[in-house]
């Protein structure tokens, strides 16, 4: 992910408007997955507001996959807390949660109607 593409995702994270909403970012490979992730933790303290961020893809366990999303809607039904979920298209099918923003790269028209 280039560093404008990141600017551009806390931009969104911090209008005031998506506070406490959701979000969903999909990338197409697990490298890009894994290294968005590594740099949303790196500029947590530029982000605004009480949120939890999250990584899935498909080289996890699937244990620990599961886990991920029981802890995801544990804290979205228990404390409120805002999610943010970096995934690869392994979201598409396996996570039931409800986000009010995806930010997504292209793919594929059935996988874009699907996310």
């Amino acid at each position: 992910m280039s560093e404008e593409a990141i600017r551009e995702i806390i931009g969104i994270l911090n209008k005031s408007e998506n506070a406490d909403k959701n979000v969903l970012i999909i990338v197409n490979n697990v490298n890009k997955a894994i290294k968005l992730y590594e740099e949303l933790e790196k500029q947590r303290s530029n982000v605004k507001g009480n949120w939890s961020l999250y990584l899935l893809h498909s080289r996890l366990l699937e244990s620990e996959k599961r886990n991920r999303i029981d802890e995801m809607k544990k804290k979205i039904k228990n404390s409120g807390k805002r999610i943010v979920l970096i995934s690869t298209q392994i979201v598409e099918a396996s996570v039931d949660i409800d986000f009010y923003i995806l930010i997504t790269e292209a793919s594929p028209i059935d996988s874009q109607i699907q996310r």
